[in-house]
């Protein structure tokens, strides 16, 4: 029984010792911090990141994910006077603040994490609703704090991501985004043409 389960999970004997004596099982050059692209407009990082210190106003949504990170702040010692509520928050500012974690950035001269993008793959750029893809890209790549900064009410959101002056680095990320299609596309046009007995 042991063999045939072990033969099932497909794991050799050098893997199980790794895990065993607690060594890595992979090696990476980067850190990543995990992003829920489908569901994240409607959870509390977008909050986070739209109720963001006014300092950090001219960061992006990509910027944010790979530079700041929620943490919990350290209970206060007994007797210490308490910190009065910030008088420069709004009504609603004041109900997603409640005083429990705190948002720092780290370092921008160190690279930061690589956003790791989970949920619903990203829109492609060059087949589906057009529209949609740029309203995401802005989103990503232009500082915002409501909608009305992304675009303005009568304007097309493909009007609006040609009116913005992206970057270098944030047109490269566009192109990567990209390239994952282009080889889900190549490969089944490979599958394709071994069906059709072309090669």
């Amino acid at each position: 029984i042991v063999n045939n389960l072990s033969a099932k999970a497909e794991m050799g004997s050098p893997m199980v010792c790794m895990y065993l004596l607690g060594n890595p099982d992979h090696y990476k050059s980067h850190e990543f911090a995990l992003f829920y692209w489908q569901i994240a407009f409607r959870l509390s990082p977008v909050h986070d990141y739209v109720y963001r210190p006014v300092e950090l106003s001219g960061l992006s949504l990509y910027d944010w994910i790979r530079r700041c990170r929620r943490e919990k702040l350290r209970r206060k010692k007994k007797g210490s006077i308490p910190v009065e509520e910030d008088a420069s928050l709004s009504e609603s500012e004041a109900d997603i603040s409640d005083g429990s974690t705190s948002i720092t950035e780290s370092d921008p001269s160190v690279g930061g994490l690589i956003p790791n993008f989970v949920g619903k793959m990203l829109p492609r750029a060059d087949q589906g609703d057009r529209e949609y893809y740029c309203s995401a890209m802005l989103a990503l790549f232009k500082p915002w704090r409501t909608g009305a900064d992304l675009k303005e009410e009568d304007e097309t959101w493909d009007t609006a991501f040609l009116a913005h002056k992206f970057n270098e680095r944030e047109n490269e990320l566009m192109h990567n985004f990209n390239l994952r299609y282009e080889c889900l596309d190549a490969r089944d046009d490979f599958h394709a043409q071994l069906r059709a007995g072309a090669l």
